[in-house]
């Protein structure tokens, strides 16, 4: 018995390998011709006719507009792609003349029908079946002959689209450069107005202050480049679902003499998902986008203020003084351009060492802003600083000082180890208290071997040299 049974299923196997082989293989390769004989640039219009769906372009312009279902922007890359493998699409053979059935090919409901026009011209539509079993190719049929053709494999997941994949996804259109203010505001408080002059931005609102303008660049950056992710509704009812009935940020760009505003709004993060329900302020539309375009956007007014903890100019420093753990030593510079370093006595500074400690200081980008606020500094370890350095210009003109701290963190529960160590800067001539990276202070925070010269190292007396033998 199980021999009989294994002898049917190899009978079986050789019918359809006939069948294949007769209807495909046997068959003279016919000469290599188009599905359809245009180029890309000529389609003006195409409809992709699906199972309860039917999605319709046309060029608009120099790009594409969407008419069904729904009127609005296509997205030119995407049918740029689409049009390329419609006009690329090889006719490979043609199957069965006349069929008797188009169930074994997929034919007999169609998984999309692609009607596609020119100026001149609507095609018949090309319907779509299944892969073929062998060889990289695709069942198709025009809807004005019978005959089934086998065309390229990729025409077919080529044309499987959804209105979200042929929708526009840019989010908002306009160039970062040319943004001259920008309003942030996070939940209830107070707006956060920016504003640009001479290619520099000031934070103008709720108070003055420059602005970290690196940072800005960055959030510009982020939404102008941003796509949407789905859309979930063109015209919700109630906009409460999505978080957008109070928006938990709003950013607002403004571009040109006209100051023409552009907003986006976000809502609550999409369950399950990594991505956040937006709006457009001028649009009903809601969108998802990724969370980084919602971290991005974020901000609030200490985030956006500027950084550097002391602004010097480099080239101008003469001295510095450094005062560490109750000893104090200085690092100076002689009207050669040599640096020396006292210590009780004078010695050769590395010149190398000390520019690099003054670049280094020069450069020191906080963290983030803790307070404006001089109270309670043994709360940052400011009190008694791990190290204060003070920088003197020519003739001895102050140029600033700022003091570096740490301090260690416990839990409430446990006394014995610190959770972590916090690092802080305070500088001269502002209340500002910075944290600052561990890295940071560890790099500043110097003792004065750390910025001597090295010392030469003895030359050898040369070895007397062998007395010949007489």
């Amino acid at each position: 018995m199980q021999f009989r049974n294994t002898l049917i299923v190899l009978v079986l196997l050789i019918l359809v390998g006939g069948y294949i082989y007769f209807f495909q293989a046997g068959k003279p390769e016919q000469e290599t011709q188009k599905l359809f004989n245009i180029k890309a640039e000529d389609i003006t219009r195409l409809v992709l006719k699906y199972p309860g769906q039917e999605i319709e372009v046309e060029r608009s312009g120099g790009g594409w507009k969407m008419v069904k279902p729904i009127k609005t922007d296509a997205d030119t890359s995407a049918i740029t792609t689409l049009t390329n493998e419609i006009a690329n699409a090889e006719l490979k053979r043609t199957v069965d003349e006349h069929p008797a059935s188009l169930a074994p090919f997929g034919l007999d409901k169609p998984a999309v029908t692609v009607v596609v026009s020119t100026k001149d011209k609507t095609y018949p539509g090309i319907e779509v079946g299944k892969n073929a079993p062998i060889g990289y190719s695709v069942y198709v049929k025009a809807t004005d002959k019978p005959a089934v053709m086998l065309t390229s494999g990729g025409f077919g997941p080529g044309t499987k689209r959804t209105v979200s994949d042929l929708r526009d996804h840019t989010l908002m259109s306009f160039k970062p450069d040319e943004v001259n203010r920008l309003v942030i505001r996070q939940d209830d408080n107070a707006p956060v107005e920016l504003a640009k002059e001479q290619g520099k931005w000031k934070i103008v609102k709720p108070a003055p202050y420059e602005a970290d303008t690196e940072r800005v660049t960055t959030l510009l950056s982020s939404l102008s480049n941003a796509r949407i992710d789905d859309f979930p509704s063109d015209n919700p009812a109630n906009v409460a679902q999505y978080g957008l009935d109070k928006p938990a940020v709003e950013v607002s760009v403004f571009t040109g003499p006209a100051q023409s505003r552009q907003s986006l709004q976000f809502g609550k993060k999409e369950s399950g998902k990594d991505d956040y329900y937006v709006r457009r302020g001028e649009k009903p539309n809601v969108y998802t986008v990724h969370s980084y375009v919602f971290n991005d956007a974020d901000k609030g007014l200490n985030d956006l203020r500027d950084r550097t903890v002391i602004a010097f100019d480099p080239d101008q420093v003469e001295q510095v003084k450094f005062v560490s753990g109750g000893k104090s030593f200085a690092v100076a510079r002689g009207k050669d351009g040599k640096w020396t370093e006292t210590d009780g006595g004078k010695s050769d500074a590395d010149a190398a060492k000390v520019r690099q400690f003054i670049d280094r200081l020069h450069d020191l980008k906080a963290e983030t802003i803790v307070q404006d606020s001089t109270a309670n500094l043994e709360k940052f370890g400011l009190n008694l600083p791990g190290e204060e350095v003070t920088l003197l210009g020519k003739d001895g003109k102050m140029m600033g000082s700022v003091k570096l701290a740490k301090i260690a963190r416990y839990n409430e529960k446990d006394k014995t180890a610190p959770a972590r160590t916090d690092y802080y800067a305070l500088a001269s001539g502002k209340p500002t208290i910075y944290k600052i990276f561990e890295y940071d202070y560890t790099d500043l925070v110097k003792t004065p071997d750390q910025l001597a010269a090295p010392k030469p190292t003895a030359t050898p007396a040369p070895s007397a040299k062998p007395t010949a033998s007489k």
